[in-house]
């Protein structure tokens, strides 16, 4: 952790109310520079939290969620990875028919995108288009790369002393209809992630396509200094080609520009890039 990064992030949950979780990680070593839960409690009064509505000992940042749209970063690897033509246009009417179910976009009450192609779907969270998309590639594809990203297990830092959720991938061999491939493209059923699995996923995006187990601690030392137990783990993995993280820092800047993301826009201080999600827990 570095001290100043981590106080600057709980400083500013604590000013701004915020209850959640924030992970920074450093993108090229996958090292966890910050991690915070709020809200906090004094670790002296640690009773008076025992039954509090406000879960002040959670910790929001390693527990599991649904993702939501999130999720729509695998659906966009694969197609960019499985597409012959990864840039094809889709009319979205603002719901998509898959078997006696409706699925319905966020543009469903404007009647829809109309003609949209990967960058403006993605941008703008088309429900349809990656449904449609997702259903042609096939659910053991989705499966696979979702795990590749290190979604549905440890990311290791329960080693160092950090407990966390494995979160959960659907059972890669039971049968899945059009429907439940639908829910999963859409981070929906039984798709569950941890705030620090999502940042570990999209800094692999960052790091140009290779993911780094994190790390939360170095190394165990003495009153005196000195090192008497090393913690630190180096692995790492490539999940997609340069070429496709490349391709998916184009889309996820796009929507902080242009799309749902608008206002983590960071033009002042060189851009951003990120993803939108809004699940139903």
């Amino acid at each position: 952790l570095d001290y100043h990064i981590q106080k600057i992030a709980e400083d500013v949950m604590e000013e701004k109310g915020i209850k959640g979780a924030v992970v920074i990680q450093d993108v090229l070593s996958g090292d966890i520079l910050a991690m915070a839960s709020k809200p906090g409690f004094d670790q002296s009064r640690v009773e008076y939290y025992l039954d509090s509505h406000n879960n002040e000992l959670f910790n929001r940042a390693t527990a599991s969620y649904n993702l939501g749209s999130i999720f729509k970063i695998v659906d966009a690897a694969l197609i960019i990875e499985n597409e012959d033509n990864p840039w094809r246009e889709f009319f979205c009417p603002g719901y998509i028919d898959v078997g006696d179910i409706i699925f319905k976009c966020p543009s469903f009450e404007e009647g829809g995108h109309g003609w949209v192609n990967l960058e403006e779907a993605f941008a703008h969270s088309c429900n349809p288009y990656f449904i449609d998309a997702s259903i042609r590639t096939g659910y053991h594809k989705i499966i696979e790369k979702a795990r590749e990203f290190g979604l549905g297990e440890c990311t290791g830092i329960w080693e160092q002393g950090v407990s966390e959720s494995a979160g959960n991938l659907p059972d890669y061999d039971a049968y899945y209809s059009d429907g439940d491939i639908a829910n999963i493209a859409l981070g929906q059923g039984e798709i569950m992630a941890t705030p620090l699995q999502v940042s570990n996923m999209v800094a692999t995006i960052a790091n140009g396509g290779i993911r780094n187990r994190p790390n939360i601690a170095d190394s165990i030392i003495d009153e005196e200094g000195n090192k008497v137990r090393e913690l630190k783990k180096r692995e790492w993995k490539r999940v997609v080609s340069k070429e496709t993280a490349d391709k998916l820092k184009v889309l996820m800047e796009e929507v902080t520009t242009s799309g749902t993301g608008y206002r983590a826009s960071l033009k002042e201080y060189g851009g951003s890039g990120g993803n939108t999600g809004s699940a139903e827990t």
